[in-house]
């Protein structure tokens, strides 16, 4: 699902085998992870890593909304003592940005929001590197050599 919602947003992703691994092989049942996942696909896809000091907390809906989580707070708490700079949340969450020293919350309120505040979004960083000169689609269509995925944000 998160990667439709992706592809909806921009962020083509259906040219791809997308695999995902948890490290200890844990199963992952809690939706806080979806944005997490989908800033990793877009890392991946745009080739602009992820920051090591952020954090993203917070459920995708299937319009690319991002949707409150419980016990954010704590969770903002936790990533503090672990040494994290940065935490993403969902806007729809109201939490106060001031209220964790050493912390910057910065509320989306959406993924491509979130996307464009670790990833940025110029022009360059728009186009995903396709190596597909040659390829045809599912339907037998010549694919696109390089696709533009986001506008650039001021």
């Amino acid at each position: 699902m998160l990667l439709a919602v992706l592809t909806k947003q921009g962020i083509r992703t259906s040219r791809d085998d997308v695999y995902l691994n948890v490290v200890g092989g844990m199963m992952l049942t809690e939706p806080t992870v979806d944005l997490a996942i989908a800033l990793a696909v877009a890392s991946s896809v745009w080739e602009v890593p992820v920051p090591p000091n952020v954090v993203a907390l917070g459920e995708v809906g299937l319009g690319g909304e991002l949707r409150a989580v419980p016990q954010l707070e704590k969770r903002i708490t936790e990533a503090q003592k672990l040494g994290f700079g940065t935490v993403l949340v969902p806007a729809a969450a109201r939490v106060s940005s001031g209220a964790w020293e050493g912390v910057r919350v910065v509320a989306c309120e959406g993924v491509l929001d979130a996307v464009h505040a670790v990833l940025g979004a110029p022009s360059v960083v728009g186009r995903q590197r396709r190596k597909t000169r040659g390829k045809r689609g599912v339907h037998g269509e010549e694919e696109d050599e390089d696709v533009v995925c986001a506008e650039e944000v001021e």
